[in-house]
């Protein structure tokens, strides 16, 4: 069976429990639709015998979502955003992300918006808008 690299049948559905409404992002970047930072989940080190010695330590997933400025998803990442600064409390979302081509989902857990661009910049066009969130975890499973 040959898998599809398209990413046009990517899903990917966001939430965040009793603040916003869960949603399917819409409305992606033209050449990205997030970017996924790599994981450093080890540390070594080596003693002055040369022997080299390494252990396990959490680390959180980055993804950076991207959106077009008119995307309907900006009103999401725009209500998370408005909600923990009136309350000035970090509200954990999760999200799940669809891989068909792939037969494979990722569902990521303990979610917090770290970063992001307010309002887009503007040239010819608004340009895309950016969205960090750090989450706790990831669990990669077949569809």
């Amino acid at each position: 069976m040959a898998l599809d690299l398209s990413v046009s049948g990517i899903t990917m559905t966001l939430a965040v429990p009793n603040v916003v409404s869960s949603t399917t992002i819409v409305g992606y970047a033209p050449d990205d639709l997030y970017t996924i930072e790599d994981r450093d989940t080890g540390e070594t080190m080596m003693g002055l015998d040369g022997v080299l010695s390494g252990g396990y330590v959490p680390a959180a997933v980055i993804i950076t979502f991207k959106q077009m400025a008119n995307s309907l998803t900006e009103y999401f990442f725009d209500n998370w955003a408005a909600a923990e600064d009136q309350a000035f409390v970090k509200y954990p979302g999760s999200a799940i992300i669809i891989y068909p081509g792939l037969a494979k989902q990722a569902i990521l857990t303990n979610g917090f918006l770290r970063a992001r661009k307010p309002l887009p910049d503007a040239a010819k066009l608004l340009q895309p808008q950016t969205h960090r969130v750090e989450f706790q975890s990831i669990n990669i499973q077949g569809l």
